[in-house]
């Protein structure tokens, strides 16, 4: 047997914005309550839509009803079929009456069939009708804390501009025609207005049926605060309100900062509702009045300063309650109670009269039931409101001076800033987008020697060719980089290959970006496919031979230019050049040489050799420093020669980087080069910006890296080498190398083979003892004789 409903909760506006939301919420945090909601058009799409969102959450008991608050016949009509059904316990009594209904609007309006302003009747008339109309519904008050029931108005900021006697004349037309178009400040305190004279009227009638103790009934306004997204209250609003509506909007993770209330998503101001609807601390005292701005409790005299003057607040009260006997008079039997008396009311010198409603439930002030004891409660000389509304002011005004000063001194944060601001500015037209327009501050990609501390993103570049056997130690090494992995931009050109170089690259790239170590991933990646019709071989032989070079070198010049051209961004500090058959070098090489804090740096590079070989030797000649020599040689060369080092056939005399190590030396030890070596380069972007590139045609009789480095002297950037800070290349046997290791091999094979032999030979003479030695020795003796007949002596004779 499932367990009873504890309560009715009347949600007005169950549709809108707002409204919506506090039906999930309360359906959230109050599985046994009935919810009755309101709308206009019940069986609109939104209402359907929120039946499925309550429906998700859990088997809810949950109607909504349709009601016009623009027709207080209508809603008198609502009141009393409620108070009948709480009467046939068809429904729960009443716990929680919030009314959420509001319209906003900038336009002179006609009147409703009521004959009042549609902002006032439904913001005001209609609400403390609803109120009156439930009185008889309502939960009666038990002593506890949860005892009685609730009425919660939903207010709002705008009540600071209103004044009670606004709509007193004319409803507030001043004589202007239906559709006259008011200004963002007149919309404002007409809104206002409407909430301002809801709340006093009502606190007015909770104070009236606290002190003659019929019904516990809370009254209490709640302030909602700002609410983003599309609101469906307000018409005909100028420009002026809805930019600065989205631009609130767009600010509001800053506005937060400065106060909760500021600008929020329905969903908080709903949960806050939904919690202090059913919180166990239900007032009892007549003279304790709450206002809430969110969660934040008030006293209701020092938010709303009208509710201090106790003769104007009864006046307000029976100018509303005579507002509302106008729609009894005018309905049908069927209004507010059929049996009900009609409600009188009398004004004497110094009181006002005692008005009575059905079953004799007291609703009208009598004496001086509205006055505030100043022994109880002493309001502040400044509303609370209007102090905290002016600190709101100056603290947004700070913060617009403030942005416009950084946006001009820092062109950087433009990029950050303006498209936040355009979100609130310039968004009612989704097809005026400024995405495409971005930013960039070059001054703050130089490149410095602790990038790793100031976030420089580095652009690691590696051309392949046939190098799938390359690329498994390559990734290893890219794992174990201590450089941050998100700050490292890597790019691929794969050209000319006849391997699988190509969809091996992608499968290791897609492993390495989809480790479970959220530190492994790169950031951005490129591969770059294209040919540049290169024939030469990548063998040995055919890579390093002299008349291969000058052609090999200009083509790998054009790829180097065309990879960097492609993936050269403008947040990249540091360009790392990296060959993928490097086989050892150190994890923190970007930190190792980023520290010199140098426009171009190369460390020394040498490679392995097998012992029979020496061991080691070195292998990059391209880093030297010039000589008087090759200068002189340079003259001597046609326009399109390209000087090449370790060849005979140049001989240049030049100190090469590779032949000054000492492996027990200063790994920071630094030399000035002219031309470097491509295995692995570190230079500031800037330095690329700045032209610099890899010569395709001979420059200076130098092209590639070689042309790379004199060009960057010749531009007096800076070119430095690390003699005694090295990184080892893979060893690659020549022809040569592999013949010799050939025919060591053969050699290995016949030591082993003779080794056999004499180990199966001295078994054998383990196995037959002695006899094996005396033929041995005669044998010994016949070859003893036969050489003294075959030597010296027997020819002599």
């Amino acid at each position: 047997m499932g367990r009873a409903l504890t309560g009715t909760v009347i949600i007005t506006g169950g549709n809108g914005q707002l409204g919506s939301e506090i039906a999930v919420a309360i359906a959230k945090t109050q599985p046994f309550v009935h919810l009755l909601l309101t709308a206009r058009n019940p069986k609109g799409d939104d209402v359907q839509d929120l039946a499925s969102r309550i429906r998700l959450i859990g088997p809810r008991s949950i109607e909504v009803l349709a009601i016009d608050l623009t027709d207080l016949q209508e809603v008198a009509k609502f009141a009393q079929s409620t108070v009948d059904r709480v009467h046939s316990k068809e429904i729960p009594p009443i716990v929680n009456l919030i009314h959420s209904a509001a319209i906003a609007s900038y336009t002179v309006d006609e009147l409703t069939l009521d004959g009042y302003d549609p902002v006032y009747q439904v913001n005001c008339v209609a609400p403390f009708l609803l109120t009156v109309g439930l009185l008889e519904a309502f939960r009666a008050g038990d002593g506890t804390r949860d005892g009685g029931a609730k009425v919660m108005y939903i207010g709002c900021s705008a009540a600071s501009y209103g004044r009670l006697d606004y709509f007193d004349r004319s409803q507030g037309r001043d004589t202007r025609p239906p559709g006259t178009l008011l200004s963002a400040r007149e919309g404002n305190i007409r809104f206002g207005s409407s909430k301002l004279i809801a709340s006093v009227a009502l606190y007015a009638l909770r104070r009236s049926l606290a002190c003659t103790g019929n019904i516990a009934l809370d009254i209490f306004t709640l302030d909602p605060g700002g609410m983003a997204g599309d609101s469906h209250m307000r018409t005909g609003a100028p420009w002026s309100v809805r930019v600065a509506h989205q631009t609130r909007t767009g600010l509001r993770p800053f506005l937060r900062m400065v106060s909760r209330s500021s600008i929020n998503k329905a969903s908080v101001p709903a949960k806050v509702i939904a919690r202090v609807a059913f919180q166990g601390d239900a007032v009892e005292n007549c003279q304790r009045e709450r206002y809430y701005i969110l969660d934040s409790e008030y006293e209701a005299a020092s938010v709303l300063t009208a509710l201090r003057d106790g003769p104007r607040v009864a006046g307000r009260l029976i100018r509303v309650m005579q507002e509302v006997e106008k729609t009894k008079a005018k309905g049908s039997p069927t209004s507010i109670s059929t049996q009900a008396t009609p409600m009188v009311y009398s004004e004497s010198e110094g009181s006002h009269g005692h008005h009575a409603f059905p079953k004799g439930y007291s609703a009208y002030p009598r004496g001086s039931a509205f006055s505030i004891s100043p022994n109880r409660f002493q309001p502040r000389s400044q509303p609370a409101f209007r102090r905290r509304r002016q600190l709101f002011q100056r603290l947004f005004l700070i913060a617009c001076v403030s942005l416009l000063v950084a946006v001009c001194i820092f062109p950087t944060w433009r990029a950050a800033i303006l498209p936040t601001l355009s979100l609130g500015l310039l968004a009612p037209s989704e097809d005026l987008q400024l995405q495409t327009v971005r930013y960039y501050d070059l001054s703050e990609v130089q490149g410095t020697e602790k990038g790793w501390e100031r976030g420089e993103r580095v652009l690691m570049l590696t051309p392949l060719r046939d190098a799938s056997s390359h690329l498994p130690m390559f990734f290893s090494h890219l794992r174990n980089l201590t450089y941050p992995h998100n700050l490292i931009d890597l790019a691929f050109l794969v050209s000319d290959s006849r391997d699988d170089t190509l969809n091996m690259l992608s499968t290791m790239l897609t492993e390495i970006q989809n480790d479970p170590d959220p530190k492994m991933s790169f950031g951005e990646i490129s591969v770059i496919q294209k040919d540049f019709g290169q024939k030469v071989l990548q063998d040995v032989e055919s890579r390093h031979g002299f008349e291969a070079q000058a052609s090999r070198r200009k083509l790998m010049a054009r790829a180097r230019n065309w990879l960097l051209s492609a993936t050269l961004r403008p947040t990249h500090s540091w360009v790392y050049w990296r060959d993928a058959d490097v086989e050892t070098a150190p994890f923190t090489i970007l930190e190792d040489l980023m520290r010199h804090n140098r426009d171009v740096i190369v460390p020394n590079v040498w490679r392995p050799l097998p012992d029979w070989l020496g061991g080691e030797q070195p292998y990059d000649l391209n880093s030297w420093q010039e000589s008087e020599t090759a200068l002189q040689l340079a003259d001597t060369l046609d326009e399109d020669a390209v000087i090449v080092e370790g060849y005979a056939e140049y001989a240049t005399w030049r100190p090469h980087l590779a032949y000054l190590r000492d492996p027990y030396g200063d790994p920071d030890m630094e030399m000035e080069l002219d031309g470097i070596g491509g295995v692995s380069i570190l230079a500031k972007a800037r330095v690329s910006r700045a032209g610099v590139h890899f010569p395709a045609f001979s420059f200076e009789k130098h092209a590639e890296t070689e042309g790379f480095g004199k060009m960057a002297r010749r531009m007096n950037f800076s070119v430095i080498g690390l003699p005694h800070y090295t990184i080892w290349h893979l060893y690659e046997p020549s022809v040569d190398d592999l013949r010799h290791m050939e025919e060591m091999k053969l050699e290995q094979e016949a030591r082993e083979q003779e080794e056999r032999e004499r180990e199966l030979a001295e078994h054998k003479q383990q196995k037959h003892g002695s006899k094996p030695k005396t033929q041995n020795a005669a044998g010994n003796k016949a070859e003893a004789a036969k050489g003294s007949n075959e030597g010296p002596a027997a020819q002599h004779a």
